[in-house]
């Protein structure tokens, strides 16, 4: 099985799951930036309720989560969630 499709596979298990809990591990990883946000958008919109929790070293596009933190050396800082009013 390729890295592309384990990860694929990994995504579809997470959808049939009924935890209150997904954590994501670089989920766009090896995506191209369009690809990328189509599937957060609509990684989240099967997550309904449920706490998602991502982890990444790519910038995820604005207003998609209600909170987005930073690890810079050992503090984790908050940073502010983009807005548009």
């Amino acid at each position: 099985m390729s890295t592309g499709q384990a990860r694929r596979l990994c995504l579809a298990r997470i959808l049939l799951t009924s935890a209150s809990l997904w954590l994501l591990d670089e989920p766009t990883s090896g995506l191209d930036e369009a690809t990328a946000n189509a599937l957060l958008h609509d990684l989240l919109h099967f997550a309904e309720n449920r706490t998602v929790i991502m982890v990444s070293h790519e910038p995820v596009p604005p207003m998609l989560f209600q909170r987005e933190m930073q690890i810079i050396g050992e503090q984790l800082i908050e940073e502010p969630v983009q807005r548009s009013f």
